[in-house]
């Protein structure tokens, strides 16, 4: 059989196993030289992940789709997975659910983000759930609830990327003050 066969049966034996199994199940995987060699993988198996259906939608098509019954039951399966085996969700283009309303002049003041969308998302994940976020700096905040269109255009602008920054240290304080440090620093 093949490395990558084995590891397979050996996943699915990890997932499928019986809740009421107290003792960790051990796979080997290869010949006994090239066992001393592996890497524990066990926290690749806590994380799961999804994305909208369009990465180009509008923020407010994004928060639909994110906020729709299904998507909070595919969370409370994920919450639900027995001795906690699924704890971060990934979620793609996340910063796509931030709006700046107004005009737009580089860079933007943090206090012009609107962040009300994100966080109905978040938390869903984090509050309702108690699930932990594998946090991307992905997405680009929207000129409207509505559009289609991202704030950030350039990444040769100096402005935009002093913007950008300021965004990601904005983010990142609201979260601190909305969940507490040491929820945030395990995203």
């Amino acid at each position: 059989m093949h490395r990558r066969t084995l590891l397979l049966v050996a996943t699915a034996l990890a997932v499928l196993r019986p809740v009421a199994c107290s003792a960790p199940l051990r796979v080997a995987v290869g010949s006994a030289s090239e066992r001393s060699e592996l890497k524990r993988f066990d926290h690749i198996w806590e994380n799961t992940g999804w994305c909208p259906p369009d990465a180009t939608s509008s923020a407010e098509a994004m928060h639909n789709f994110s906020m729709q019954e299904a998507n909070w039951q595919n969370h409370a399966f994920i919450s639900a997975v027995p001795n906690r085996g699924l704890k971060y969700v990934r979620i793609h283009d996340l910063l796509n659910l931030v709006t700046v309303p107004g005009s737009i002049a580089h860079p933007i003041a943090a206090s012009a983000y609107n962040w009300t969308l994100l966080d109905d998302l978040l938390d869903m994940v984090v509050l309702d759930h108690g699930l932990r976020l594998g946090f991307e700096i992905m997405g680009n905040p929207r000129t409207s609830p509505t559009s289609r269109t991202g704030v950030y255009t350039s990444w040769a602008s100096a402005k935009q990327l002093v913007g950008w920054r300021d965004m990601v240290e904005a983010l990142a304080s609201r979260y601190i003050a909305r969940y507490g440090a040491a929820v945030v620093e395990l995203w």
